[in-house]
């Protein structure tokens, strides 16, 4: 059905498509707007988030020093070297203090001699927490050589405790 309007030529048939492409078009467009929108959005809150949620809130402990190695303690430690699992009863044992390893210039901080005490040659340190080298030298009669050896020793409390703690010692080149 065709109207006439003055002078203007109106086709409703043609001007409703129009309008429908329009509005279709204006309305795709409006929704992708909204997405790309909306996707922008999220993703600010995502990496607002994450900058803001990591944030750590308690103090960082330090860890405690390492004590300090020494006598006094109310750990005692008895020693015996043995040579081939036989007790050397005359022998002196040296101590260094805060190390597991022995000292390159052969200096120690404490020694002892060996002396008999329940059937066996001992020396007895009272220590306290920490790390130690203990390091023997004596004389075994039997093969009539100078015999050595060390070991490390750690004291990991500071309760009253006993240790029996045997140093292995051999001569020289062995």
């Amino acid at each position: 059905m065709r109207r006439y309007f003055s002078v203007i030529y109106y086709d409703e048939r043609v001007c409703n498509k129009n309008f429908a492409r329009m509005f279709y078009r204006n309305q795709r467009n409006y929704i992708l707007a909204v997405m790309l929108t909306s996707r922008i959005l999220a993703g600010v809150l995502i990496l607002g988030t994450l900058a803001t949620g990591c944030v750590r809130e308690t103090e960082v402990k330090q860890p405690d020093p390492k004590p300090d190695a020494g006598k006094g303690g109310q750990t005692t430690l008895r020693i015996t070297p043995q040579h081939h699992l036989k007790n050397i009863d005359s022998c002196v044992i040296y101590v260094k203090y805060n190390t597991r390893t022995m000292p390159s210039n052969m200096i120690f901080d404490d020694s002892m001699v060996v002396a008999q005490q329940d059937g066996r040659p001992i020396a007895n340190f009272q220590l306290k927490k920490g790390d130690y080298y203990f390091y023997g030298m004596g004389w075994d009669y039997d093969i009539a050589e100078v015999v050595t050896g060390g070991a490390p020793f750690t004291v990991i409390d500071t309760l009253k405790n006993e240790y029996d703690f045997y140093i292995a010692v051999t001569e020289a080149g062995h």
